[in-house]
This record gives C-alpha cells, structure tokens and sequence, in this order.
C-alpha cells in the first residue's frame, strides 16, 4: 500500500511559508488563479491507518487528491481569515518563483509544485471522495487546515 499525495499541504509549500513570516503581508506567486485540491494531513493519515488495518489494499496505490478544488488566492484568503489579517497576492513571473521557492523547498517539491500550479490554470485538478469513502467522514477543508494551523502563522 502506498499513497501518493498530490495536493498535501505541507508546511514547505510557498503559499504557506509566506503566511508563516509574522511580517509577512503578501503572497509572490507565479500562477494566482491556478486550481489545486489539497488534501490535510489528518486526511492522510486517517487513509494510512485505514489502509493498514482493514483488508484490500495490499500492493496496491491509492491517489489521493483532495475533496474540493480551490485557486492560490482561496488558499491565501483562508489562511488570512484563520490568522485574522488579510495577506496579499501578488503575481511575480515563474523564474523569480521558480529562485525564490528553491531557498525553501527541495528542487522535486518546487518543479513539481510550479507543474500543478500551471496545468491548474487551464484545467481543473483531479478531486476525490477518497477519504470518505476509506474512513466514513468528509475531508476537512483548505479552510479546516488553516484553522487548525493558525497558531503556526502568528
């Protein structure tokens, strides 16, 4: 059993790491309006343990998109609301991301954050009732994660 995660919001993850700064007032992004479906890391691990206490999933692969699709600026405005301040966008070109996420992610996590970010733009991301589906409850929302994180971002 293995999970791939393709929308895990991570504490790395450059939307993140701006609003983790105390004095940070924007976001810089490359692809503002892309669609991502992040998934919560409660979600993952109620998948895991799922996975490996109930029969079926030997040798097996799940995906495991989130449950709803949101743009970069959803994603900020929810983090801002969760934290109380409003947090910026603004849009810098893909090289200038591209130099500036490198200081804070690994090279993999940056290239492959970018690739979403831009097949985001033009088509929507994969969403999934996966974690219903494994665990009996709804995922928790982008909105849920920012809450449950805000203490991180004061």
């Amino acid at each position: 059993m293995d999970f791939h995660p393709p929308g895990h919001v991570r504490h790395e993850h450059p939307v993140v790491v701006a609003a983790l700064d105390p004095g940070y007032r924007r976001v810089r992004v490359p692809y503002p309006d892309a669609r991502t479906a992040p998934v919560h890391e409660r979600d993952l691990a109620a998948l895991a343990v799922a996975a490996l206490t109930e029969p079926g999933h030997e040798r097996r692969v799940h995906t495991v998109p989130g449950a709803h699709a949101l743009i970069v600026r959803e994603q900020v405005a929810a983090i801002g609301a969760a934290i109380g301040r409003e947090i910026a966008v603004e849009v810098i070109p893909v090289d200038h991301a591209r130099a500036e996420m490198y200081r804070i992610m690994p090279a993999l996590a940056v290239d492959t954050t970018l690739r979403a970010w831009e097949a985001g733009i033009d088509s929507a991301p994969q969403v999934s009732k996966i974690v219903e589906e494994f665990t009996g409850r709804p995922a928790h929302t982008f909105e849920q994660w920012a809450r449950d994180h805000a203490a991180d971002f004061c």
